[in-house]
């Protein structure tokens, strides 16, 4: 007797079906995506056009592979879970599973030929080379990541991660680390969670990152050279090259010879000589990746950040306004605010103190009455929301845009405007529409001069990224003349110093910042204040 239509023998062969057919068209639409993308560009730079993505239908084919290869990667790690049970497996070892599975979806597109001539069709599409970084952290962290966070759990009640750390999560992980088949490095392991009620507290500790994600060993300073090293020994194997971009942030490129063979080249050596730099790169930047953040807060770098704003208030004899533009879910903000609040707290003994003087209080004129409580700012989060971020608090981040906020707020000279911005856009800057409203201060946090954060020059100042004018009957002057041309003028003056704003590093904030860029060899995240000077 034939089985009904709707029997589980039916049901399990359509769904065997359906997935063969996912896998299939996901690597074919990709393929042929990227092949399609190119040639609509006469074979130049992909510049940033979202509709011809979704024309060559790129996004769908980079959900499908995202989908198809987790799933896969998830099954292969449980089979050999489970066929191995004596074997003591470790999450570098999963993860190389995971990283061959990936492979295995995308090597096909993006390598057909297995030269380098493929990867010059898409290392210069920066939605391709960003999907492909992020997908690769994930295959080969994902394991350890998850592990962290069940070693460490006071991580999942910091705010940046109690909405997302589901993502990571895993109902039988914490029961494999607990046995001991999944091994995780908890030695000289301490939880240091927060166990104060404040919001503030629930932010994690410099060391409780460090020890989670294996950081300890990470350099502590910036060091841009080095984070090219590894570039450059695959590009020399290869018998190529690296070139460092004269204009632009501080990028380079692999100059290979066009039909070099890459058979025996590991996807993650060619992610990092087409510019996705994931060789230095651990189990914290599969986290940011992971909930879309670009810096994790730590409680000892809000107290710092805090403690500075709170005496540039106290020195001013008005009110202070804090202004955040771009500030996205509202977290920094937020815990400003929160530790501003503490700070104004009175504490167990003063509380003790004010019950015994409450009847002299009652009796006492108010100019007999001194207060201890210390000025505050006005601490206001705003953003244009197009990038879809939730805030972290309902209403407390209003939506504006940069020049709607300081139109808005900038109102008075009698009020200090103290401007923050964290990991502004790369190649944008708003600090010269800061400059325009004159705000009394602003402080940029990101990276800084040569990084991911504004623009090298008008942001930031560095005179390696001042203008260059060329002359007219020369549309891209060669390096040569660009180098000849530096030698030739003087040095411009910085846009914010010939607006009056001085800079002043605050580098004692950078052993506290934890972002998304940083690595093994160099820690990108810095802070900086810029100040109108006061005639």
């Amino acid at each position: 007797m034939a089985a009904s239509p709707s029997s589980p023998t039916d049901k399990t062969m359509i769904l065997a079906l359906s997935q063969r057919a996912n896998q299939w068209l996901g690597k074919f639409l990709l393929k042929q995506g990227i092949k399609a993308r190119f040639a609509l560009e006469r074979g130049g730079i992909v510049r940033h056009r979202p509709w011809l993505d979704q024309l060559c239908l790129l996004p769908i084919a980079m959900r499908l592979v995202s989908l198809e290869s987790y799933e896969q990667g998830q099954q292969a790690v449980n089979d050999a879970m489970q066929k191995q049970q004596k074997t003591q497996h470790t999450p570098e070892s999963l993860g190389a599973i995971r990283l061959k599975v990936l492979e295995s979806y995308v090597r096909p597109a993006l390598l057909p030929n297995e030269q380098w001539n493929d990867v010059s069709k898409w290392r210069f599409h920066p939605q391709v080379v960003q999907w492909l970084r992020r997908e690769f952290l994930l295959a080969k962290h994902r394991d350890h990541v998850r592990a962290a966070l069940d070693a460490f759990t006071s991580l999942r009640q910091s705010p940046q991660l109690s909405k997302s750390s589901s993502l990571f999560s895993s109902s039988s992980l914490l029961t494999r680390i607990a046995s001991g088949k999944l091994p995780f490095d908890k030695s000289n392991t301490k939880d240091n969670g927060p166990q104060e009620s404040s919001k503030q507290s629930k932010l994690p500790s410099s060391e409780l990152i460090r020890q989670a994600f294996d950081m300890r060993n990470w350099n502590d300073g910036k060091d841009h050279s080095a984070t090219g090293f590894h570039m450059r020994h695959v590009a020399q194997r290869l018998g190529g090259n690296v070139v460092d971009c004269e204009r632009g942030s501080g990028l380079r490129i692999a100059d290979i010879p066009p039909h070099v063979d890459l058979t025996k080249v590991s996807l993650g050596d060619v992610l990092e000589v087409a510019g996705g730099h994931v060789h230095y790169l651990g189990s914290f930047n599969a986290l940011c990746v992971q909930i879309h953040v670009y810096q994790l807060w730590t409680r000892e770098y809000i107290d710092a950040l805090g403690t500075y704003l709170l005496n540039r208030t106290a020195t001013f004899d008005g009110d202070t306004l804090l202004l955040e533009v771009g500030a996205g879910d509202g977290v920094l903000s937020a815990s400003l605010a929160e530790y501003f609040d503490a700070t104004n707290r009175p504490t167990k003994a003063a509380k003790a103190d004010r019950k015994k003087l409450k009847k002299w209080q009652t009796q006492a004129r108010p100019s007999q009455i001194k207060t201890t409580k210390r000025k505050l700012p006005l601490v206001v989060a705003t953003d244009d929301q197009s990038w879809g971020l939730a805030p972290h608090k309902s209403d407390f981040v209003k939506t504006m845009s940069v020049e709607q906020a300081l139109e808005t707020f900038v109102v008075t000279n009698q009020r200090q405007v103290i401007v923050l911005c964290s990991w502004m856009p790369m190649n944008e800057d708003w600090t010269a529409t800061f400059r325009k409203y004159g705000v009394d201060e602003y402080i940029l946090i990101g990276e800084c001069d040569n990084g991911q954060c504004g623009d090298n020059w008008l942001t930031w100042g560095n005179p390696a990224f001042q203008p260059i004018d060329s002359p007219a009957d020369v549309d891209e002057p060669s390096d040569a003349a660009v180098s000849s041309m530096k030698r030739s003028i003087p040095t411009m003056m910085k846009p914010y110093e010939s607006q009056g704003y001085t800079r002043h590093n605050m580098n004692a904030l950078a052993a506290f910042q934890y972002s998304r860029f940083d690595c093994s060899v160099s820690k990108q995240g810095r802070t900086a204040s810029f100040r109108k000077s006061r005639r």
